[in-house]
């Protein structure tokens, strides 16, 4: 058998032998061969019957419909030689959609959730999905300006008393909020895209790379009060020996400059100082110095006194300074770097936070999984979608529509679902998860398996965590992995 690209079933039925074949559904991706099936001459098995030649095999053509049958295809894609090629999309409902924020609301019933005196991480009510709400009260004296500090990782959605207030990437420590003086209800929605990777790291996960909240949450008026530290210098020392020398003092004309991020050992083992200036901040009562990661181990002096060592690298540590006579002057921050090999250096932003003595939100609960509501108890229910609305609603929302394949016999047709102009979130067809977005390889469409999808009517729903409207989203045909069927059949054969 030749010029078949993909073989399926081969059998021999009522004396003819007949083979289910595909090929590729592009034209010029097939092979050039005409489809044949070949008979040995002289077989002991097979002789063709009234002819003294293999007898040339029947193949089914495709039907696929012209240009311009229907709104279901487009010629409107021009292939690598500049020959327009189809382009299949299937026909989207009026989309449908329910408030997935409910727990933003300030009267809204968490007494199942998870209680803590602190917010606790992703995970701890034994829900594994990838968000999380957080909700508890907090009363400020004064109107103002004010900065939210909490430990965790990736995205957050902040609402006060009910209103969506601010995004926060949570990992950055703090958020700014514009609040009015009394009582607030706070409600915070997290979200995660994965876990890094981590890479030598040895100990919990929770302690590297938090998911949600975790830990003490701070508020004061003003801020920000986090600062990172520029300005870095850098002078190599010999060996491990120097650590035992006096802390070199910082000289800009000699030292060379460095930048955060950079390895300063050209990709071999070395030693070396890294110095910068923290400068004067009266009336403070501590300063915290935070390192994300110091490649690779890491003893970090304040005016030449040791304050801390850290041995290994992508692991965050801190120290806190308390002492008011050294808070009050000019503070130069030393880091002596022992690199064992490859590159090495400080390699993510050093911050210092200067929040001080702020005010704790206390009272928590957490509850992870996105709201799925309850029509029983008067929650919101399915409402028609108004595509006349602005672009984005105030936090998470589902949205639902059923779509229809068009059907063309002979043909496998592979479908994606592109959630352009979307924000983060999951999409379901017929029931099944088939993935998140965005993507992270490029825009290439989310893959629908084939057995997932029925004839006729499909249903679609949307898990949007950003509350950004489906308008631009479509399904199309991967047409380089379309597929033609087809079948050969031979003349009949006689069996000795």
């Amino acid at each position: 058998i030749t010029g078949v690209p993909y073989l399926a079933e081969v059998k021999l039925q009522q004396g003819k032998i007949i083979a289910e074949a595909e090929s590729p559904f592009l034209k010029g991706a097939a092979s050039k061969s005409t489809p044949r099936i070949y008979l040995e001459q002289g077989s002991q098995l097979f002789t063709a019957q009234h002819t003294k030649q293999a007898p040339v095999s029947k193949a089914t053509s495709t039907d696929i419909p012209a240009s311009g049958t229907g709104p279901s295809l487009n010629m409107d894609i021009a292939d690598s030689t500049g020959r327009m090629i189809p382009v299949f999309t299937a026909g989207i409902s009026a989309w449908m959609h329910k408030n997935a924020s409910l727990p933003a609301s300030p009267d809204y019933d968490d007494s199942s959730w998870l209680s803590a005196e602190n917010p606790l991480q992703m995970g701890a009510d034994q829900d594994l999905t990838a968000d999380a709400w957080y909700r508890s009260r907090f009363s400020i004296p004064e109107s103002g300006k004010y900065s939210i500090q909490a430990e965790g990782g990736d995205r957050g959605t902040i609402f006060v008393d009910g209103r969506q207030t601010a995004k926060w990437k949570i990992k950055t420590g703090e958020v700014s909020l514009n609040l009015d003086k009394g009582e607030h209800s706070l409600a915070i929605f997290t979200a995660h895209n994965g876990r890094d990777k981590m890479a030598a790291y040895l100990g919990p996960i929770g302690n590297i790379d938090k998911k949600g909240l975790d830990g003490k949450v701070s508020i004061r008026k003003g801020g920000p009060f986090y600062h990172t530290l520029d300005n870095w210098y850098f002078l190599k020392a010999n060996n491990v020996e120097a650590l035992k020398s006096a802390v070199p003092v910082l000289d800009t004309l000699q030292w060379s400059k460095y930048k955060v991020g950079a390895d300063a050992f050209n990709l071999r083992e070395g030693y070396g100082w890294f110095a910068t200036v923290i400068p004067a901040r009266q009336g403070l009562s501590k300063m915290t110095i935070l390192f994300r990661s110091v490649d690779e181990n890491a003893t970090v002096f304040i005016n030449g006194k040791e304050m801390i060592r850290r041995e290994g690298w992508n692991i965050p540590f801190e120290f806190t300074i308390t002492d008011a006579e050294v808070l009050n002057r000019e503070m130069v921050l030393t880091v002596f770097v022992e690199n064992h090999d490859k590159e090495g250096g400080i390699d993510q932003p050093v911050k210092i936070n200067i929040i001080g003595d702020a005010m704790a939100i206390t009272g928590w609960k957490m509850r992870g999984g996105p709201d799925v509501g309850d029509e029983l108890k008067g929650q919101p229910i399915w409402q028609k979608y108004d595509s006349s609305s602005a672009d984005t609603t105030a936090g998470p929302q589902y949205y639902r529509a059923s779509f229809t394949l068009p059907q063309f016999n002979n043909t496998e047709l592979i479908w994606r679902v592109n959630p352009d102009e979307m924000g983060h979130g999951s999409v379901w067809v017929n029931g099944h998860h088939i993935g998140r977005y965005p993507e992270i390889n490029g825009k290439i469409g989310m893959y629908i398996p084939e057995p997932w999808l029925k004839p006729g009517t499909n249903e679609l729903l949307i898990y949007e965590e950003e509350g950004k409207r489906p308008a631009a989203l479509t399904i199309t045909a991967e047409n380089e992995a379309g597929r033609k069927k087809y079948k050969l059949i031979t003349n009949h054969i006689i069996i000795k």
